[in-house]
């Protein structure tokens, strides 16, 4: 692929537990060669696979779904023989992170202004730190309108990133760590710098673990080759990063299709009631999760679990909706009629995709 790509994924760093201090990180990768690094990902996952053979069931994972699918493993263990592999095939690595000596944030100014603690604004930006960290680096390079921007999910926050004209040039990905070779290396580079500091004894002696910072990441990145390019979010970046009003209106984030739609099919009630977020790891972990992610990566596209709302941003053109029991297939039905040229399919089925109006 000849076209300039940066994939850019984000996690966050917590320490402590009496005085926590957390941490947003965003990273962004511009390979060599595209192919190759994701050649060398699914190599690497493959050799994982030998000792894991349920990972076998996709070509990759995001760095979540593979720790939670080796628990046996040490974490810093399992990433490290994939992250070397990578960097192999990385040309520049972004490393975003953001400080602050502020004890509280004012978020909202243009609505409802409100004062949150440094923690809660800290965990909160990482929910939109792929945007955060692309406004960072386009602000750095003003010149990089040659890049196209891969991003992992993320909320349209209306902030003052959106106002300078920085933020173009970009797609979101619906669960791009999962179905796009760049932002999964994206992600387990990040979640690779977050365990490895924790593993680095701190120089100065003044805290358990290393901090971050540009002489740490160095040192991880030592030998790589690569062009490591560190930049802090700062309290003077702030209007390009807060919230300036509640909600997400007003701002419209391209996303990338064809986007694969899972239609969930709800416990039984005998059952009993489950947490959202239980149901949501079952779904990741099942069958019909590998194949909708296995699909999603076939079509070069993205997934997302259906809501209401996505009725209206269906393309019927390329995107495709697949359903599991009785529900889905009721809801599956009531969406072909009101948007008659999307594919539905239901998992398990011999039965290919129904064809457009059909």
């Amino acid at each position: 692929m000849s076209e300039l790509l940066l994939g850019l994924d984000s996690t966050l760093l917590k320490r402590g537990t009496l005085a926590p201090f957390t941490v947003p990180l965003g990273v962004g990768l511009v390979p060599r060669d595209a192919v190759r690094l994701e050649n060398r990902l699914r190599e690497a996952t493959g050799q994982l696979a030998s000792k894991f053979p349920e990972l076998a069931r996709r070509p990759w994972w995001c760095s979540t779904h593979l720790l939670r699918k080796c628990p046996s493993a040490r974490a810093i263990d399992l990433l490290e023989p994939i992250v070397k592999a990578l960097l192999t095939e990385v040309k520049v690595a972004w490393v975003i992170w953001t400080v602050t000596r502020l004890q509280s944030v004012k978020i909202r100014g243009l609505t409802e202004e409100k004062e949150v603690s440094r923690e809660k604004f800290m965990s909160n930006l990482q929910q939109d730190y792929v945007l955060h960290s692309l406004w960072k680096v386009r602000r750095l390079e003003p010149g990089n309108s040659t890049y196209h921007y891969l991003l992992d999910g993320a909320n349209p926050v209306v902030s003052g990133a959106f106002l300078d004209g920085k933020l173009d040039g970009f797609e979101i990905l619906y669960h791009g760590d999962e179905v796009s070779s760049l932002v999964c290396s994206a992600d387990i580079v990040a979640r690779y710098i977050d365990l490895k500091l924790e593993s680095m004894p701190d120089p100065t002696r003044k805290y358990r673990s290393a901090q971050l910072n540009t002489e740490n990441l160095e040192g991880i990145f030592k030998g790589s080759g690569i062009v490591l390019r560190p930049a802090v979010i700062g309290t003077r970046d702030f209007h390009f990063t807060t919230p300036l009003r509640a909600g997400g209106g007003g701002v419209t984030l391209p996303v990338r299709h064809p986007i694969t739609y899972f239609l969930r099919e709800p416990p039984p009630r005998e059952a009993g009631t489950f947490p959202s977020s239980a149901v949501d790891t079952l779904e990741a972990f099942s069958p019909m999760g590998d194949f909708v992610v296995n699909r999603a990566i076939e079509k070069h596209g993205c997934w997302k679990r259906w809501d209401n709302s996505d009725l209206s941003r269906i393309d019927e053109r390329t995107d495709e909706l697949v359903y599991q029991g009785p529900t889905g297939e009721k809801l599956a039905n009531w969406i072909k009629l009101q948007r008659p040229g999307l594919k539905t399919m239901r998992f398990g089925s011999s039965t290919p995709p129904s064809s457009p109006g059909g």
